[in-house]
């Protein structure tokens, strides 16, 4: 049987001291990738102001998936809530209005995918990727 190239850790958001336990999981399935420790960190501040958005603005239930993909060499960090979702989405390559915590993610990681609540659904959902080998440059935000 192959091994899996896939692993992936979901914290459900209680409260920002949630921010610990998903910085534990980034600490321990990021370095599987091989890429340096800055990346690591790095991606354990992204995950800190992940969560903190989260149980800040994200309504009642709350996650953050931190995933690896060892086959493509991703990491990948998605926060999830049925809070009230953000207004308009800045424009992409725009990280003014996203406040400090979203404009951090988005300057540390390769990309950050924003999607708002749609017709029938409340909530945000927010996916920020990386490539270990890779430095960010310039920050690149989508909108969905």
């Amino acid at each position: 049987m192959p091994e899996r190239s896939e692993h992936s850790s979901t914290v459900i958001v209680s409260s920002s001291a949630s921010a610990a336990e998903a910085r534990a999981e980034v600490r321990r399935l990021f370095p599987l990738l091989g890429g340096p420790e800055t990346f690591v960190e790095e991606a354990a501040v992204c995950v800190s102001e992940l969560v903190e958005n989260v149980a800040r603005h994200g309504g009642r239930f709350g996650r953050v998936r931190v995933s690896i993909d060892l086959a493509t060499g991703l990491a990948e960090l998605v926060a999830e809530d049925d809070g009230p979702g953000f207004g308009a989405v800045p424009e992409v390559g725009a990280a003014r209005g996203l406040g400090q915590g979203l404009a951090a993610v988005a300057r540390l990681m390769d990309s950050l995918e924003i999607s708002v609540a749609a017709e029938g659904w409340r909530g945000a959902r927010v996916c920020a990727r990386r490539w270990p080998h890779s430095e960010p440059s310039l920050p690149r935000v989508a909108r969905k």
